[in-house]
């Protein structure tokens, strides 16, 4: 972006995996309507790790669309952030996901700050996370995976991480809720910012 060119990078199969960012208006709109139609897509499994998960009610509307039909979502966040309270505003779209069968997982270990999904047969690594600066504000760029050996790498990474994870139960989701819903309805004038 600041040098004004053109990113070409061949993968290991001699193959220019797909570029996204969200550099202009119009290239936001684009990539934030080519990840709802990536999820809606899906068949068979979403896996996604984001450092800060606060979905638009689009991305949140496409995940229960898809549990309907029975894929196979996990989401991986940080139990604890550089953003005290992001958690906790996490917390208030886990009972939706959870009751529609949903996995939601909180990694215990050190600082979690990728951003990678998994879909049937691609994945996105990158910088977006899912919340409302990484689609409407932030400057963000991810890369399209399609090779096998890429999706398989990223797919072991993903198993691993969750058995250092906390899946969380919907006991645990109703003891959230009341310091979340406070957080939540603190925080929702200013939502597009977070």
């Amino acid at each position: 972006f600041s040098v004004r060119e053109r990113l070409h990078e061949e993968d290991g199969d001699g193959r220019v995996p797909e570029i996204r960012n969200n550099f202009t208006r119009t290239e936001r709109k684009r990539a934030n309507r080519r990840l709802l139609a990536a999820v809606r897509a899906t068949e068979r499994r979403l896996w996604m790790t984001t450092a800060y998960f606060h979905p638009q009610p689009k991305l949140l509307l496409a995940l229960f669309q898809i549990l309907r039909l029975g894929v196979d979502v996990r989401i991986l966040v940080p139990r604890r952030s550089d953003v005290r309270w992001f958690p906790w505003l996490s917390r208030t779209a886990y009972a939706g996901l959870i009751a529609r069968g949903a996995r939601i997982f909180e990694y215990e270990g050190s600082m979690l700050h990728a951003k990678t999904t998994l879909f049937d047969r691609t994945a996105l690594v990158g910088s977006r996370n899912m919340n409302y600066r990484s689609f409407m504000h932030d400057l963000e760029l991810d890369v399209e995976l399609d090779s096998s050996s890429s999706i398989a790498a990223l797919e072991s990474r993903f198993e691993l991480d969750c058995r250092r994870a906390v899946e969380l139960s919907r006991r645990e989701i109703r003891n959230f809720r009341p310091i979340a819903f406070l957080i939540s309805l603190f925080l929702t004038p200013v939502k597009r910012w977070l």
